[in-house]
């Protein structure tokens, strides 16, 4: 390769930096890579590559050490003493491939056929890498990535030093989406096992992500409209997001949208991204510091449920889990159905005509039933299910009622859910109360979660 001039590129991904975004000029994406061939020595540094492009889509996901890669028309310049390949704008093409499998990692940006000739001398580098000291020693995962100057830990926000805009990378705790109600407004809880300075405060993780570990994320415009659908344990990446303390004192951030730009949050598909190493080294400590914590607690079973008390409104603590329903009871679909004086707080028969306390007429209905829920931790809890949040959890059947029509649609509907008798490992966000009762300690009920059937 000759300074100066334009060249086409074949080599191995040895590191890069994560893509990121210009914040002059033409705004584009751009990738820096460190690229091997066999004249690279086992201590040499190999080229430094930068491609840059207009399209974020340009890029694989899931580039990563050890790729192969092929770079058309892409200019060799001199930078202090050292050469480097950087890409031109309009003329570079480049495409990926993973190097054992050959496969390429295609983008919907960047369509690139290979010719006969690319083939082969991507052939002859792959068998090359193969057999070479470099595969022999190359951890995908351990490999260290230079620090994205833009990029910031939970810990860090709010802190000396912090900027208002920076990057962010996370664990998905929970994801709710956009809905009529709020069309351009989506949240997540996110994780990356560093504390929050300033937590959620009164939330109470039962079986859960410690809630210091927590951040709260809105997304609003495209970034919530466009946002990939996401579940627990799903990674993300997000661009320019901003700071700021909630009207309930805790850190949070935010992502506003920009006209004619591109959502700023990516969903990471590649588990092995080596961008996780980190949060992935602390989310097992926390997995193993939680286990051996749980390992001496006591299990939980589901008994018949007639009634609910909750009056100690002072010491109620929300909290969130993420579980599947292992049974759930009465299995009857008409003793769920009680007769609610709301005022208070008093259930009875549907029989029933007047509150027994205070002697006025019902009318409304509440269920009374409870859930046997597991997390992914093996750890059983009962939610109870009663008052408002028993009309929420099915609110397109209508006002809970005790006749013939209600109590079919609700049958419909439970036999849609897991049970024993039908079981099934469907992970659900779960919302929950917990307070004490008088007489039996400590007990959990549903919370602001409503199902949805597709």
């Amino acid at each position: 390769m000759s300074s100066g001039r334009q060249s086409v590129v074949y080599g191995i991904v040895k590191d890069l930096k994560p893509l990121s975004r210009s914040m002059k000029g033409k705004q584009d994406y751009f990738i820096i890579l460190t690229l091997l061939d066999p004249t690279v020595s086992k201590f040499g540094k190999g080229l430094g590559t930068n491609l840059f492009h207009r399209s974020e889509e340009a890029f694989p996901k899931d580039i990563a050490p050890g790729d192969l890669i092929m770079i058309r028309n892409v200019n060799i310049n001199v930078y202090a003493s050292t050469r480097q390949a950087v890409s031109i704008s309009g003329r570079t093409q480049w495409l990926v491939l993973d190097c054992e499998s050959f496969t390429p990692k295609r983008t919907p940006a960047m369509e690139v056929e290979l010719t006969e000739d690319e083939t082969a001398v991507l052939k002859m580098m792959q068998d090359w890498y193969l057999k070479s000291e470099w595969y022999a020693s190359c951890d995908k995962v351990a490999i260290q990535i230079k620090q994205n100057p833009y990029l910031r830990r939970t810990e860090e926000v709010g802190g000396a030093g912090c900027p208002e805009y920076f990057d962010f990378m996370g664990m998905v705790v929970t994801y709710k989406p956009v809905s009529p109600m709020h069309p351009k407004r989506a949240e997540l809880l996110l994780t990356d096992f560093t504390r929050n300075k300033k937590p959620i405060s009164g939330f109470e993780a039962e079986g859960t992500i410690d809630p210091s570990l927590l951040i709260q994320c809105t997304l609003w415009d495209q970034n919530a409209t466009m946002c990939p659908q996401l579940k627990y344990g799903d990674y993300v990446y997000i661009r320019n997001t901003k700071w700021k303390t909630s009207r309930l004192g805790y850190f949070e951030i935010v992502v506003h949208g920009e006209p004619g730009r591109p959502p700023k949050i990516r969903k990471i598909e590649n588990p092995n991204d080596p961008r996780l190493a980190d949060i992935k080294g602390r989310a097992d400590k926390f997995v193993k510091q939680k286990s051996t914590k749980e390992a001496t607690s006591d299990k939980i079973t589901i008994d018949n449920v007639y009634t609910v008390l909750h009056k100690q409104e002072p010491q109620v603590k929300r909290f969130a889990v993420r579980a599947f329903v292992v049974d759930f009871k009465p299995h009857d679909p008409r003793e769920w159905i009680r007769k609610w004086c709301r005022g208070c707080d008093v259930v009875d028969s549907c029989d029933a005509d007047s509150c027994a306390q205070c002697g006025k007429p019902f009318t409304k209905y509440t269920f009374v039933a409870s859930f046997l829920i597991e997390d992914a931790y093996h750890q059983n809890l009962i939610l109870y299910i009663y008052g408002d949040d028993a009309q929420r959890m099915f609110s397109d059947l209508g006002n809970i009622s005790f006749d013939d029509d209600y109590v079919q649609k609700l049958s419909e509907r439970l036999r849609q859910l897991p049970s024993r008798a039908r079981p099934e490992k469907l992970y659900l966000d779960f919302g929950g109360k917990s307070y004490n009762v008088p007489g039996r300690g400590r007990c959990f009920r549903l919370d602001e979660t409503e199902f949805m059937f597709c």
